[in-house]
């Protein structure tokens, strides 16, 4: 059997909350739900197109009926309640650190990928909701998918990545008296990938995991049944923990711009600053994150610029765009201007030569 791992140093918060689940009430609980459920319904007015209106649905639904189940004995400490009241619980704490999880996570996205990781969300706030009981035994909950580098929440992932390597955070994930639990990959009607991760680390709250490499672009659900040693009957398997993540096509980012130079021109006796003609264009593809492209530009003879003027629109490879400009220097001067999504625009008036950089600021909940 594989042998199991000691919790790092890197701690979600999923990790301390699981670590304190003998603190942890049924109020506690529904007042988490209750907050994820407002926030939730809050970034769903920005992002109309999603499923984050679902996902408040099902959060505030949880909510009620966690305060239903628990009752009277909503200050009671979880573990000191019915059983499935407990997995209840477990399961309402798990999908309000997902939402929490999510809203870190896609500050800052475009509406396209923030879309698609509410997909994912959605997906797993309502595997959550519907699932039961099966055993008396303790339940399990995954209460979020991480980088195993560095312990960032994820949703989704780029169809290129080769080698991701995750980590599934949570409660009752393992026993270490138990053989390892059984993890298959499916589509969302269930139906196994060809391929499967693979775990390559194991702990009570923690599994982690490599996912095959060539993930078609859709929805995917990752399903853990762990196991369970229980007295006098041994170690049978538990109900099934979902976790969801969405893989979306390679990024790509196209950058149309416009150029507008300034120039002083004489007339006479006097001078006149005088805008010119645009020159307007395409930059290549940026494909890669780290990537650069540059386009050298064939500009209006100008004696004498002043100023220069661009503007820029870069389209995504979810189809959403976004613009900046049109932003004015002296044409001494060089601008640089970041677009969203993690892309920079330089301009050098020294070579007339515009640069776009894929670098820093890419969605935080993306692999």
């Amino acid at each position: 059997m594989r042998a199991w791992l000691a919790v790092g140093a890197l701690v979600t918060a999923a990790a301390v909350l699981a670590e304190g689940e003998g603190l942890l009430t049924g109020g506690n609980v529904v007042s988490q739900l209750e907050a994820a459920q407002r926030a939730v319904a809050e970034r769903a007015t920005t992002l109309p197109a999603s499923e984050l209106g679902t996902a408040a649905t099902r959060l505030g639904e949880m909510a009620e009926a966690v305060r239903k189940a628990v009752g009277k004995e909503s200050g009671k400490r979880i573990d000191r309640i019915d059983d499935d009241d407990e997995g209840r619980a477990l399961r309402g704490q798990a999908a309000a650190l997902l939402s929490q999880s999510y809203l870190v996570a896609a500050s800052g996205c475009t509406d396209g990928d923030a879309t698609a990781m509410a997909a994912a969300l959605a997906t797993a706030v309502d595997s959550l909701a519907a699932a039961r009981n099966s055993s008396k035994s303790a339940q399990p909950a995954i209460q979020g998918v991480v980088t195993a580098a560095d312990n960032r929440p994820l949703f989704a992932i780029h169809a290129d990545q080769r080698d991701a390597k995750l980590v599934l955070t949570g409660v009752n994930l393992h026993d270490a008296a138990c053989d390892d639990p059984k993890l298959v990959a499916t589509d969302p009607a269930g139906v196994p990938l060809s391929a499967q991760p693979t775990i390559t680390g194991l702990a009570p709250t923690r599994i982690e995991l490599r996912l095959p490499p060539g993930l078609a672009p859709g929805p995917y659900l990752l399903r853990l049944k762990p196991m369970k040693k229980a007295r006098f009957i041994g170690c049978s398997v538990q109900p099934e923990a979902v976790a969801a993540l969405a893989v979306v096509a390679a990024p790509k980012w196209t950058i149309r711009y416009s150029v507008v130079p300034s120039c002083r021109i004489k007339t006479g006796k006097k001078y006149a600053e005088t805008a010119q003609a645009a020159v307007s264009g395409q930059l290549p593809d940026l494909t890669a994150f780290g990537s650069t492209v540059s386009q050298a530009l064939s500009l209006p003879a100008c004696d004498d610029p002043v100023s220069y003027a661009i503007s820029a629109t870069a389209a995504y490879a979810d189809g959403s765009e976004a613009s900046i400009g049109p932003i004015t220097q002296s044409a001494a001067a060089g601008i640089t201007a970041g677009l969203p999504g993690g892309v920079s625009l330089s301009w050098d008036p020294q070579v007339r030569q515009l640069f776009a950089t894929a670098s820093g600021g890419r969605c935080k909940g993306f692999y």
